[in-house]
């Protein structure tokens, strides 16, 4: 795995398969001896993620693209803990991370967005687990970005369906379409 460094865009920090280890609002937040401390720390846990993060025990690491997505809201995460703690640290706590949790129950993002901050702190402290001995973080409050029209909360009855079957003019094939909550049209065609 290459080390790259970055290429116009601000910020100095050097880059893992284009994944910045520092992202310029934590470069502008930290001294330098503090940014080379933390940027040690990161590339350790990018190395990680690309790596082994998806299932350690099999060495699969995660997908370029959502190995940066989730390095840049941990990267987030830490920059929140050291604005609530006044200070620099790369310790962080369970504690930190369910009072994050409470702070993003408040506030506006998405459910989606909420879930996928979740998962980048998840990750987070699976990579501690790994790499340190330290535990899971299993949170206390959870979110979800499954919406009513992916995960329909009721499914049509046996009759409903039955309903539903008209047979095509020309083809005979027969054509099923329910409404689900959420807009979503769910269609099956079966032909003769």
């Amino acid at each position: 795995m290459s080390e790259d460094h970055k290429v116009g865009g601000g910020g100095s920090s050097p880059r893992i398969q284009a994944i910045p280890i520092a992202t310029p609002l934590t470069e502008e937040k930290l001294t330098s001896r503090r940014l080379a401390d933390y940027e040690e720390h990161r590339r350790s846990f990018i190395k990680w993620l690309v790596n082994l993060g998806k299932k350690p025990e099999r060495a699969e690491g995660y997908a370029q693209e959502t190995a940066r997505v989730r390095a840049s809201r941990s990267d987030q995460f830490y920059r929140w803990v050291w604005d609530e703690e006044d200070r620099y640290t790369t310790s962080v706590t369970h504690e930190h991370a369910d009072a994050c949790m409470k702070e993003l129950a408040y506030n506006d993002d998405t459910s989606g967005s909420k879930a996928n901050k979740m998962k980048a702190i998840k990750t987070l402290f699976r990579w501690k687990a790994q790499e340190f001995g330290d535990e899971e973080w299993e949170p206390e409050i959870k979110f979800s970005n499954h919406t009513s029209a992916t995960n329909p909360k009721e499914l049509p009855t046996m009759e409903e369906r039955k309903k539903s079957v008209k047979p095509h003019p020309t083809t005979g094939a027969s054509s099923r379409q329910q409404h689900l909550s959420g807009g979503a049209v769910l269609r099956i065609v079966t032909t003769i």
